[in-house]
């Protein structure tokens, strides 16, 4: 016989069905097994062998079971222990019989006896090992006595005892927070309740005091757009409490957060709007219904909106900084900020995703727009129009999608006679669509009447790509494009030209950019168009170009200055003069480089016979070209009598300067009469050489019919343009 298991108890949950409880722990006797009921009311209820239950299974190693008299309501439990007293009956003679079993028993007795200690043992309250606290392992200890030594453990009935007695010595009625008078700040009675208060503004954190003013006015220095109901979750319509926001705080924050937009948010005067950057997304979807009102004597500035509100007066000293503003989503094209008869206004360190502009001005003096990223945008990523003044656009960066980089403008629109004067273009980075959409990079515009004009403006340090026009300047003038870098700009990296007739862009100072791939047949890394005048283009580097000219000098430009610029030749050469109508007050000069040219032979009587290419070389020097050519004749005597000319020179369309030439020739096989070196003669504003010999004391044309026979012709020389 064996004791096989080590429970000594087993639980059953009881359903007012089951009457047979089956467990796996040996007993010796029915006497032994302890049946304890707690029904569903949490009452504990002991059962009595032979009345309310049955035992079978004594001394069976592998168990037994208890059967009730009736099904026990559930659910409640069901406990069945062995409960041994703790005795030893069994007594037996020295020398006597060897009774197996009767020793069995005898050892069984004594293991149920120490795991029934152990059982014990295990549901007591108990000190982990390593530690000096005892573990009631989430139950209630009862029965405890009061508490007499301030050590004590303390219970329920003792405590509540104890405040009862505390409360009802003081004085009046019961004391709590709803009826304790409580003096605030203002000097007004309140109550201590009142400091909880989360709706009523006059309590809450208006009632504690802060440093000679209150918490509320502390926390009220920035307002965050959820204190009005602003939630963030991209879900919910957050623009009634986004403009409550603005209309009552002068500082409001955007915390991070998805804010759904469903209008514009108008922005009234002194306020300053921030977020955490790209955390604080304020988004308009798809059915964004923005304002759109007619053009009036004044505009507040909006985020997200077509139009501004017309206002009596302008409006002062707007920042905004830190938002992530994203119209994507929304195809009607909009201003992500529109900024609207202001003065002092800065937009910095905002991103702007979608919409016709990243950032608008109308009307607006004394602005700023730095630290920006747009991209996605579909008319200009920052564009200032209709008359801004004296404003600062720097180091921001671009990615168009269709349309302007940066624009600024006088009237284009309204044919109103405003200008827009003295805004500078600082160190921005822009990039044109792959697609070929984009306008200009950078475009300085008058109006659209003679009086709207836009003058004094500055580009310095800017990057464009991949617009068809790098950096643009028509009518008005005194502009400043300085050390700006273009590339891959087709239709021109650098134009001056007019607005309308009579508004023309003039005494522009140009100087120092880079335009490399810039130009094409039409285009030019530099042009001057429809009467720019008065501009100096200088210092100015031109890259490899699939255009005509390097420089296009278009009709009617006069008195501009182009000297110490390192140009790149186009296919023609480097300055196109064709229509100028007043070459002279042009000053081209600066130039480099080196190459080839075909050029060919005549007579006045006709085409003289050649042999082979008559192919020459050059080399520039600033605006001194030196070239070499040889030409073999095969025609002599008679044949096509005329007198010898030699055309196709390099870069003669860019205007010889006053006819400063000076060409050689040296020749073989001619008259024995003409014993004087022959020479040449480059005519101004012409492609060709003419030959000449002396006769008669005299420089006379040379005539094929002075050469004798096969000859060489070796022509170098020297000419300005």
């Amino acid at each position: 016989m064996t004791v096989s298991t080590i429970g000594s108890v087993a639980e059953f949950v009881t359903n007012g069905v089951t009457t047979n409880f089956p467990f796996y722990f040996k007993f010796l006797a029915n006497e032994d097994l302890s049946v304890t009921y707690v029904n569903p009311l949490g009452m504990v209820v002991p059962l009595t062998l032979g009345t309310d239950y049955s035992a079978n299974g004594a001394k069976d190693e592998t168990g037994g079971s208890i059967v009730t008299t009736i099904a026990l309501a559930g659910p409640g439990q069901l406990i069945v222990s062995r409960e041994m007293d703790p005795y030893q009956l069994t007594s037996l003679r020295n020398q006597g019989k060897f009774l197996a079993e009767t020793h069995e028993d005898v050892f069984d007795r004594l293991t149920m006896l120490i795991q029934q200690s152990f059982s014990v043992n295990t549901r007591s309250l108990n000190r982990p090992f390593g530690k000096d606290y005892y573990d009631a392992e989430g139950r209630r200890i009862v029965n405890l006595a009061d508490p007499i030594d301030d050590q004590d453990a303390t219970t329920k009935h003792w405590s509540r005892e104890y405040l009862t007695s505390l409360i009802s010595a003081i004085q009046g009625p019961i004391n709590n927070a709803a009826n304790v008078f409580y003096k605030g700040p203002d000097n007004l009675d309140y109550v201590v309740q009142d400091m909880s208060s989360k709706t009523v503004a006059a309590k809450g954190a208006a009632l504690i005091g802060y440093k000679g003013r209150t918490v509320a006015a502390r926390l009220g220095d920035q307002a965050s757009v959820k204190d009005y109901g602003a939630t963030g979750d991209g879900i919910t319509n957050d623009t009634a409490a986004i403009q409550l926001a603005l209309n009552s705080a002068r500082e409001v924050h955007f915390p991070p957060g998805d804010y759904k937009v469903m209008t514009t948010l108008l922005v009234p005067s002194n306020t300053t709007i921030t977020g955490s950057g790209y955390l604080s997304r304020v988004f308009a979807p798809s059915t964004f219904a923005p304002i759109n009102l007619p053009w009036a004597g004044g505009f507040l500035p909006v985020l997200f909106g077509n139009s501004g509100i017309a206002t009596s007066s302008p409006n002062s000293h707007i920042e905004i900084s830190g938002l992530f503003m994203d119209s994507s989503a929304y195809t009607g094209g909009m201003h992500n900020v529109h900024m609207r008869n202001t003065n002092f206004c800065h937009t910095h360190h905002c991103t702007f995703s979608g919409g016709a502009d990243g950032t608008a001005h109308t009307l607006c003096t004394n602005f700023m727009v730095t630290n920006n990223f747009a991209y996605g945008t579909t008319n200009c990523c920052y564009d200032q129009w209709e008359g801004s003044n004296a404003g600062l656009v720097a180091n921001n960066v671009g990615y168009v999608t269709f349309g302007y980089g940066m624009l600024l403008t006088g009237d284009t629109s309204l044919n109103t006679t405003m200008t827009s004067t003295n805004v500078s273009f600082i160190g921005n980075t822009i990039y044109g669509p792959a697609n070929g959409n984009g306008s200009v990079g950078l475009w300085l515009q008058s109006g659209s009447n003679l009086a709207s004009k836009c003058y004094n403006c500055r580009a310095e340090g800017n990057y464009v790509q991949g617009f068809q026009v790098g950096y643009r300047a028509t009518g008005g003038g005194n502009h400043v494009i300085s050390g700006n870098h273009a590339s891959d700009c087709p239709a021109g990296g650098i134009v001056l030209s007019a607005e309308v007739v009579g508004n023309y862009a003039q005494n522009c100072a140009v100087s120092s950019n880079i335009l490399i791939n810039c130009g094409n047949a039409a285009g030019a890394p530099i042009m001057l168009q429809q009467g720019a005048s008065n501009n100096t283009i200088t210092g100015n580097v031109t890259g490899a170009t699939t255009a005509t000219f390097a420089v296009i000098l278009d009709a009617n430009t006069v008195g501009n200055i182009l000297s110490g610029n390192s140009f790149v030749a186009g296919t023609s050469g480097y300055v196109s003069n064709a229509s100028q109508t007043n070459t002279a007050s042009n000053t081209p000069s600066g130039y480099s480089g080196q190459g080839t040219f075909t050029a060919s032979i005549a007579s006045s009587g006709g085409g003289v016979p050649v042999h082979g290419s008559q192919l020459g070389s050059y080399n520039v020097t600033g605006n001194m070209v030196h070239f070499t050519l040889r030409v073999s004749i095969s025609g002599f005597g008679t044949m096509n009598a005329g007198n010898l000319s030699v055309s196709g020179l390099p870069f003669t369309n860019a205007n010889i300067i006053n006819n400063l030439s000076s060409v050689s020739v040296s020749a073989t096989n001619l008259q024995a009469a003409i014993t004087v070196p022959v020479s040449g003669r480059i005519q101004q504003g012409s492609s060709s050489i003419t030959l000449y010999k002396w006769a008669a004391g005299s420089l006379v044309p040379l005539a094929n019919t002075d050469i004798t026979s096969v000859t060489d012709i070796v022509i170098s020389g020297n000419y300005k343009i």
